[in-house]
Parts: C-alpha cells; sequence; structure tokens
C-alpha cells in the first residue's frame, strides 16, 4: 500500500469531487489530494447539492468525498442517494463520506446506503491516500464483478469460480464480496448465491451471515435462518441487515412481539431510514402498541429525509399504521394520543419539507382528516375534505405523486365521484417510476374483481341517467334517486337530479346542502361550477357536463 500512496501515477489521472458546506475544510481536502499528486484541475469543490448535482451531471468522478453533514437540510447519504435515483452515479465511482461526528447512528446511516467508506475529520493525508487508492481498486473490482454477473453466457459454475477469484484479489475482500452477495439477493439470482456461498473463504460477516439466512429461507429451512442471524447478532448487535433479515423471519414465524424488538433495534439505529420505520410502524400496530407506534412518528418526522423521493409514501405508510390502530377498540386516552400525534407528526414534517413539496403534504393531511371523519361516521365532513383535497389540483392532477392518487381513488369510490377515480387510474397508469409501496397499491386495487365490478356497474348507472337527462327523459329522476339511495353525497348524481326535478317540474326543486357548500368554497371542478352557474342565469337547457 505504501507504494501505491507513494506513485503519483495513481492520483495524476483521477477526477475528484469534493462536497463539503465548508470551503475552509473542502479547501484542506483539495490541499491534501493535491499532494499526492492529482492536478489542482481535476479536483472540484461543491459547497450545496445543487452544484454537486449539476458537477455530476456534466463530468465523470473517479472518487466523490461528501462531507455528511451539509447545510439545506440534506446530509451527505441523502446527496449520493439523489443522485443514485437521478442516475447520475453508478458502480464506477467510489463514495468516501466525511464527518466530524463518528457517532452510532452517522456510521451505521451511511453504511445503510452502501457506502463503505467513511472518515473522520480532521482527516489525515495518509488516511486520505489509502482510502482514496481503496474506493478506487473497489470500484475497478465492483465493476468487474457485476459486468460478469450480468453475462448471461458465462456457464453458472464458471461464473461462480470467476467472481470468487475477483474477491481473492480485491484489496477490500468483505466490501466486494457484500457487493457482489447484495446484488444476487437483489436480482434473486438464488442458484448462483448458493454457490459464492459455498466457495466463500472470507470470515462471516453482516451481508454473508444475511445471505446464508436467506439461501436458508428459499429452503424453507426457517428456524435455521433465524438461528445463525441470532448468534450473529450477540457478537454484532448492530448489524443493521441482520437486524433487518431477523425481523421479517420473526414476523413470518409468527412472532411479531420478537419481530418489533428487532426491528425497532434497526429502527433507532438508523432513524432516517424509512423502510425500518414502515417496519416498526406496522409491527407496532400488528401488536396493538400504541406507546411505540406514536414514539415511531414522532422520530420519524424528525428525521424524515426530503430528498427521499418517496418521503410522502413514507407519512402515508405511517399514517396508515395510525388509521389502522384507531379502528380497533381502544381506551378513549390512546385514541386521543394517536389524534394529537398525527397533530404533531403533520407539523413536524411541514417544517421539514420544502416549498414545492408543502402542497402534496397538505392535500394529504385533509385525505387523512376525511378518513378520520369516516371513522367518526361524519360523511359529510369527510366528502367534503376530498374535494378541499383535490380542488387546488384540477389543472395538475399530473403533477399529483401516485401515492396521493391512490388514496384519492379510495375515497372518490366510497362516495360514488367515479369521474375521479378513474381519471387518476387511467394517469397513474402511464406512470412506471413509482415506488414499491405504492405499485402493489395500485395492482391490489386494479386487480380486485368486487371493486371492478362495483365500479363498472356505478358507471352503467351513471351513464344511462346522464344519457336520460340530456335527452329530456323522465325516467332520469327516478335514475338519480336510486343512484342517490346508495352512494347519497355523489355530486353528478346530485346536479343530475337537481336538473331532473326542475325539467320534469316536480313539486320541489332538489335541494343539497353538501352541494351548495361545494359550490360556497369553490370545491367543484371548473365544469360543473360554471354549468351550476349558466342554469342559474340562462336555465336548464343545458346537457350536464363531463367533470374535468
Amino acid at each position: 500500500m505504501d507504494d501505491k500512496i507513494k506513485n503519483i501515477d495513481n492520483f495524476k489521472c483521477l477526477n475528484i469531487l469534493i462536497v463539503d458546506d465548508s470551503k475552509t475544510s473542502a479547501m484542506l481536502i483539495r490541499q491534501q489530494i493535491h499532494s499526492l499528486g492529482t492536478p489542482h484541475d481535476n479536483i472540484h469543490i461543491c459547497s450545496s447539492y445543487q452544484e454537486a448535482v449539476k458537477c455530476v451531471s456534466q463530468c465523470f468522478y473517479n472518487v466523490l468525498i461528501v462531507d455528511y453533514h451539509l447545510e439545506q437540510r440534506i446530509n451527505g447519504n441523502e446527496l449520493v442517494y439523489l443522485l443514485r435515483k437521478k442516475n447520475l452515479l453508478n458502480y464506477q465511482t467510489g463514495i468516501i463520506v466525511i464527518s466530524g461526528d463518528s457517532s452510532q447512528e452517522t456510521v451505521l446511516t451511511v453504511l445503510s446506503s452502501k457506502v463503505q467508506h467513511f472518515i473522520k475529520k480532521p482527516i489525515q493525508t495518509q488516511m486520505l491516500a489509502v482510502k482514496i487508492i481503496n474506493v478506487r481498486d473497489d470500484q475497478k473490482s465492483i465493476a468487474q464483478a457485476q459486468k460478469l454477473i450480468a453475462n448471461e453466457q458465462v456457464d453458472l459454475f464458471e461464473k461462480a469460480d470467476e467472481l470468487s477469484s475477483i474477491i481473492d484479489i480485491s484489496p477490500s475482500l468483505i466490501v466486494i464480496e457484500s457487493n457482489i452477495l447484495d446484488t444476487l439477493e437483489e436480482q434473486q439470482q438464488w442458484a448462483l448465491l448458493s454457490l459464492m456461498l459455498q466457495r466463500s473463504t472470507t470470515p462471516m460477516h453482516m451481508s454473508k451471515v444475511s445471505s446464508i439466512a436467506s439461501d436458508f429461507l428459499q429452503q424453507g429451512r426457517f428456524n435455521e435462518a433465524s438461528q445463525i442471524l441470532e448468534n450473529f447478532l450477540i457478537s454484532n448487535p448492530l448489524a443493521h441487515k441482520a437486524l433487518d433479515k431477523l425481523a421479517y423471519i420473526y414476523d413470518k414465524l409468527e412472532r411479531p412481539h420478537d419481530a418489533l424488538r428487532v426491528a425497532i433495534r434497526a429502527f433507532e439505529c438508523t432513524p432516517s431510514i424509512q423502510r425500518r420505520m414502515l417496519t416498526a410502524a406496522k409491527l407496532s400496530a400488528k401488536v396493538h402498541n400504541t406507546s411505540t407506534l406514536i414514539s415511531i412518528g414522532k422520530a420519524f418526522a424528525q428525521n424524515l429525509s426530503i430528498m427521499d423521493i418517496s418521503w410522502l409514501s413514507g407519512v402515508i405508510c405511517y399514517s396508515d399504521c395510525v388509521l389502522e390502530q384507531l379502528q380497533k377498540q381502544l381506551p378513549s386516552s390512546e385514541r386521543k394520543q394517536l389524534v394529537s400525534c398525527m397533530i404533531h407528526f403533520f407539523k413536524i414534517v411541514n417544517q421539514k419539507v420544502t416549498v414545492s413539496q408543502r402542497p402534496f403534504l397538505i392535500c394529504y393531511k385533509q385525505l387523512f382528516s376525511a378518513y378520520i371523519y369516516l371513522m367518526k361516521n361524519r360523511p359529510d365532513e369527510a366528502h367534503q375534505c376530498l374535494f378541499k383535497a383535490i380542488s387546488p389540483h384540477y389543472d395538475l392532477f399530473d403533477k399529483l405523486p401516485t401515492a396521493l392518487m391512490v388514496k384519492m381513488i379510495h375515497l372518490a369510490e366510497q362516495f360514488g365521484e367515479i369521474w375521479l377515480s378513474e381519471y387518476l387510474l387511467t394517469l397513474a397508469a402511464t406512470r412506471d417510476l413509482i415506488d414499491k409501496q405504492t405499485k402493489n397499491e395500485l395492482m391490489n386495487l386494479t386487480s380486485e374483481k368486487y371493486r371492478t365490478d362495483k365500479v363498472r356497474g356505478l358507471k352503467q348507472k351513471l351513464q344511462v341517467a346522464k344519457e336520460a337527462n340530456n335527452t329530456n327523459d323522465p325516467k332520469s329522476y327516478t335514475c338519480y334517486q336510486v343512484l342517490l339511495d346508495e352512494y347519497p353525497l355523489c355530486v353528478e348524481a346530485q346536479l343530475g337530479l337537481m336538473k331532473a326535478s326542475i325539467l320534469f317540474n316536480r313539486e320541489t326543486q332538489y335541494q343539497s346542502e353538501q352541494l351548495d357548500k361545494l359550490m360556497s368554497y369553490n370545491y367543484l371542478p371548473t365544469n360543473w361550477r360554471l354549468w351550476l352557474e349558466d342554469i342559474k342565469r340562462v336555465g336548464i337547457n343545458l346537457p350536464l357536463p363531463d367533470a374535468l
């Protein structure tokens, strides 16, 4: 290693980006790297995440050196995540995270993001040199391994032999083996994973024990999988991957209390990792543990990563856990605690989100309120909350996050607002960049036969009533009455009945307090609002238009 450090050829061709909000610190690191042989022109400095995104989009860097504690409500870990989500980083660029904070939470959070190299400030030049050389060599090995894994022309056993050779000659055996095992597990290449584990000669480490447990799970050996993880965690209590896997196994073994205990350990180590929050929250609701669910919400809100594109999905999933808990038979004191918790939760999240994200949070708060009103058997208020949520977005539905659309669809169909659910489903069907949780919810929604049959039936009834109404057929009055018996708040049916009651000289014109409120608050879609205004001005000879 000393020879590699002294050989300036190992440094002079590197492109390095330093991201640090302290210009003094960044300049010092730049000078240290320059002293190793890298030209000044090859070492770029950014002081904000916006600059970093711009630089990485315009130039390839062999190494990124990122300070963990950046300003502007984003840390280095989140910046790396953002760059990867934007497809600006791949395995050819090595990442080194630096920080004056070497606390357990910081280090574990960094390692959870697949960043394997961490340096504590102040940085010694010798240590920096070693890390740069290691990360450069590691990336070469990782690139070679990833290319081999993707090559479908290579025989399985030959591939296992070559991957084992890459590991054996790598400077960081465990880093490279971890990357390979994680990749095989993510891609569900179980046969190759099993072969690699059989040939592994490294000491037991976190990724290895997690992969062994996964291999056992594929064979249905749940108890052996849990046992190997339990034994590893005795001597490695902060091994976050092992904790994640053990929580999953305990849940599958119908041991939810044990699963929650382990999930909380993982979440407390890394409270900004959203998936760990969701696991712990779901398990808390499953075992009816209200106090733990509330504590998880507080920690999650305080550590919410606004750079995570699925931040809103996290907020919604946590809220779903609270709603699930509220649906149970709870003491009134616990119910009040949960409602108070959500008020505080939304307040903290509101302080953390950006100006462009805030409208989505405000929208979801209204949807959440609608669910609360439904639980209290106050459908009128719930219906108003739905329209209050959607009305600012009538011209911007295509900008709404899909996770938000799914919640709108659920509520819309409860009230018979099929115009809304069908429009949103059509929009959602055109999207491919959806987080896994939302994608599953959308698939369940569209594949549920009872729901699709019910929606189809309602659409047909509304269409028959509308055609009768627009052709001045008296049966439209009865059609809309039947619809309102089933969906008393359905706006389209209320509008149709209002027209029919005037058109056919019924004794009393249909009046709706709910419609009046929606109209006065300007919550109705523009087409329907203008139609109502025109009826009052010029009479009833106008056909009922589509909502959008």
